[in-house]
């Protein structure tokens, strides 16, 4: 029996590329020799074969049902969320956030866009992938997104404008984090409720998250507790290896002194990297650069963590929840005259007279005759 039909094929590249696979990657999982396949059967030029059904449905994850009733290209995306803390502010909050994925992908259309490298996929097992597996992934990502020595200082930009990752951060109280993957392309989203340096690291854990989405998107709600906290465990594993680099950290760690000196270089090396003391300190016992010792000291020794706050500074934070990214993608699409200064502030999610305002947390000025704008308001 065979099934053709255009729906159908408009449900397989949907799912595909959710998955992050490309046609000739499917047509490899599927056991066909060509790529063209695929293609045939997305446009709807090849019919689908029944005996291709089942071992489609099973490489995507979905009930054969949902190939051949679309329901996987009718339904809300799914959006994958850590943390379970106020779940009637979870629904407003993944509204807005699967809303400002999609003005975030018009304007990467209004603006033309670029070619952007394809967003890697890691083939997660949760009874068989080892940490050593998950560190050599952080350090594939590390190289392809040429992030250096300090890979949290640069990690976001190099998502947004490398991978055409979207990442917004926004205080939220529906859980600490979300990852979505849709039509509109990938996105994270972050609490800004958290300092910075725990940020960068929630950052690299969705990361992870995004990069392994394939492996868990239907079955997330099925895991058991030790699955779920495996997975977990995994994904901190990878921040780890990720933000803290084993070669950058062995070049600059301090030499230890005994006393509060040798805490100080510590407390300095950690926002060096962006990350949080504690992270830094057992990143370093997994390496065998310090003791076990050390890290439990801190944990337990309430002076040295008011010592290490001492040296924090949460830094400038702009006004705006939107990505600067995205705000300069807007400016730019309304200096153009691709869009109207009344598109611009609903972009900008404020009024026509307080744009001014939100685009000076950027630097940005609609009266300024260096962006040659044909229209500036009274």
């Amino acid at each position: 029996m065979k099934h053709a039909d255009k729906t159908i094929g408009a449900t397989i590249q949907n799912l595909r590329k959710q998955h992050g696979l490309s046609q000739k990657q499917l047509a490899v999982r599927l056991g066909v020799k060509h790529a063209q396949v695929i293609s045939a059967l997305e446009s709807g030029e090849r019919a689908l074969k029944a005996t291709e059904l089942a071992r489609l449905a099973g490489i995507l994850r979905v009930q054969p049902s949902a190939i051949l009733a679309a329901q996987a290209r009718q339904t809300a995306p799914k959006v994958l969320w850590r943390g379970e803390d106020n779940l009637t502010a979870r629904s407003d909050e993944e509204a807005l956030f699967v809303a400002r994925c999609k003005r975030y992908a018009f304007l990467e259309e209004v603006g033309g866009g670029r070619k952007r490298a394809a967003v890697p996929a890691f083939a997660l097992d949760l009874e068989t992938t080892r940490f050593e597996d998950v560190e050599s992934w952080a350090e594939t990502v590390r190289g392809g997104l040429r992030l250096g020595a300090t890979p949290a200082l640069s990690l976001r930009d190099a998502l947004e404008t490398e991978w055409g990752i979207k990442v917004f951060f926004t205080p939220l109280l529906g859980g600490s984090a979300a990852t979505v993957r849709a039509e509109f392309g990938d996105a994270i989203m972050i609490s800004a409720n958290e300092p910075p340096w725990r940020r960068h690291y929630s950052l690299a854990h969705e990361l992870f998250h995004l990069l392994t989405w394939g492996a868990l998107l239907e079955s997330v709600s099925s895991l058991t507790a030790t699955q779920r906290k495996r997975n977990e465990t995994l994904a901190e594993v990878f921040a780890s290896a990720l933000l803290l680099p084993a070669e950058a950290l062995g070049a600059r760690l301090p030499r230890l002194r005994e006393g509060e000196q040798r805490w100080f270089g510590l407390f300095a090396l950690a926002r060096e990297f962006g990350v949080s003391t504690k992270a830094l300190l057992w990143r370093l016992v997994n390496l065998g650069l310090i003791p076990a010792t050390m890290a439990e000291e801190f944990n337990s020794n309430a002076r040295l963590a008011v010592l290490d706050q001492s040296l924090r500074d949460w830094g400038k934070e702009p006004g705006s929840q939107l990505p600067a990214r995205f705000v300069y993608l807007a400016f730019g699409a309304y200096v153009q005259q691709k869009i109207s200064i009344g598109k611009l502030a609903e972009l900008m999610e404020t009024t026509v007279g307080l744009l001014p305002r939100e685009l000076a947390a950027f630097d940005l000025d609609l009266n300024s005759d260096a962006y040659q704008a044909t229209f500036v308001p009274a």
